[in-house]
């Protein structure tokens, strides 16, 4: 925390990723019929403890940038038991040290960082839901009835003549989701 008890920044984005990880763990509790549970408290204790130990270690964050996301990076693979994709794991954990590269050699300032981080956090949430969404359509889909179906005396079944009634199967499964909000994160969740 900062002065005030206000979090900064890289406090904001860590908790994000915490949050980021219970959101996908949820899904995948989901997809492997309720086996996990969200991180557990002790675990979530530990990173926010490994940050604040990396803050204390790195208090300078623009001369030291790259060696605290370091830092900061390593805590943050205490979660990745509990990612559903753990590429978008790699992939949000690369773009803060490729910006804190930037940010120490002076090739960015940290406003420009900070907003870049939301950016590209963004563009992975937005990812991690796009996926999710995609597997619960997978999961909805009626299965397509086979093309070889025969008649009761093996002979094959007549062709179904335009106009005449046919039987819906009517019990088909309508995906149930919720939208909630984790800081600046949404999650959709499907069932």
């Amino acid at each position: 925390m900062g002065q005030g008890g206000v979090m900064n920044s890289a406090g904001k984005i860590s908790v994000s990723l915490m949050l980021l990880a219970a959101a996908v763990s949820v899904g995948n509790r989901q997809a492997q019929a309720q086996a996990q549970q969200n991180p557990p408290a002790p675990l979530l204790n530990r990173i926010q403890a490994a940050n604040e130990e990396c803050k204390r270690k790195y208090p300078e964050p623009i001369r030291q940038a790259i060696a605290y996301t370091t830092c900061e990076n390593r805590s943050m693979e205490l979660l990745r038991p509990s990612m559903v994709y753990p590429d978008l794991m790699d992939q949000e954990l690369a773009n803060n040290l490729m910006l804190a590269e930037k940010l120490q050699r002076g090739k960015m300032t940290l406003i420009e960082m900070k907003a870049m981080k939301a950016q590209l956090h963004s563009q992975v949430v937005t990812e991690f839901q796009r996926r999710q969404l995609a597997k619960t359509a997978v999961a909805t889909r009626p299965v397509a009835p086979d093309v070889s179906i025969t008649g009761a005396i093996g002979q094959p079944a007549p062709a179904v003549q335009p106009g005449t009634p046919q039987l819906q199967n009517t019990t088909t499964r309508q995906p149930h989701c919720q939208t909630a909000r984790f800081g600046m994160m949404l999650e959709t969740v499907c069932n």
